[in-house]
């Protein structure tokens, strides 16, 4: 049976359910650029044979998770569900979504607050300016942590070692050219984080957006996420310090509710 590409480390798991690992790698394929596929794509895109790919498909459209129109699979609102249970029982994204409704409210940008997963950071709570334009990352969205804002400042309270070791086995995209790609670069940006206690990433990751992130801190100082504001880089910049305070008083706020 062929090994799913996103689990495969060389050995067996011991205890992995592979069916399971298997639906849940499929739902994993569908995203904003692919909200629609085949079934060969799910199988290129997840490294399953077509067999094992319609199994999986037609067990989540049995299960009410997924849909076909004709050759395409799409995923349903029953999917929300997993996700609803994850920001209700998780104690960073229920504390954080009233403080960036707040932040948002207060300097009129979009604000969010995310956590580490693995190579990447996941946004877990999000709010925006009552405007037509806004800027920002939705919930759920994943970035790799070396390239953002907010993966800069988590991976800022790694020790030297860590950091080296992850640096060296990340393989940066060119999304601008702004973008870093050397590891020196990436890791100085991200040892300044621990001298200035936030970091700024002017149009890395999409020209005209500028991001600015800092860490919030459990109740026993352990880092819980970052929280972030991205902006729209424009003729008037707003001063750095005014929004980095401001990002700092929320920090402060919610510290004492993060257990």
């Amino acid at each position: 049976m062929p090994r799913i590409r996103r689990l495969a480390s060389g050995a067996t798991t011991p205890g992995i359910v592979e069916g399971l690992a298997r639906g849940l790698a499929v739902l994993g394929a569908f995203d904003a650029g692919r909200p629609a596929l085949s079934v060969s794509e799910v199988a290129a895109a997840v490294g399953l044979s077509r067999a094992s790919a319609a199994r999986s498909l037609a067990t989540l459209v049995a299960l009410g998770f997924a849909r076909q129109d004709g050759r395409a699979f799409r995923l349903t609102p029953k999917v929300l569900g997993l996700a609803r249970a994850f920001l209700a029982a998780d104690p960073v994204a229920s504390v954080m979504q009233p403080v960036v409704e707040r932040v948002a409210a207060a300097l009129g940008e979009a604000c969010s607050a995310a956590v580490l997963d693995g190579p990447d950071v996941v946004f877990v709570a999000r709010a925006t300016p009552t405007r037509i334009l806004s800027v920002g990352l939705e919930l759920g969205f994943r970035l790799p942590a070396e390239a953002s804002a907010v993966g800069r400042v988590l991976l800022a309270e790694l020790d030297d070692d860590a950091l080296d070791a992850r640096l060296a086995a990340y393989r940066p995209v060119r999304r601008t050219d702004r973008t870093l790609m050397e590891p020196d670069a990436i890791a100085a940006a991200i040892r300044a984080v621990r001298r200035d206690g936030h970091c700024v990433v002017d149009e890395e990751v999409e020209r005209g957006f500028r991001s600015v992130a800092l860490p919030v801190a459990r109740r026993d100082g352990r880092i819980a996420c970052a929280i972030h504001l991205g902006l729209h880089r424009g003729a008037e910049e707003r001063p750095l310090a005014g929004l980095v305070a401001a990002l700092r008083e929320a920090a402060a706020e919610a510290r004492p509710l993060l257990i």
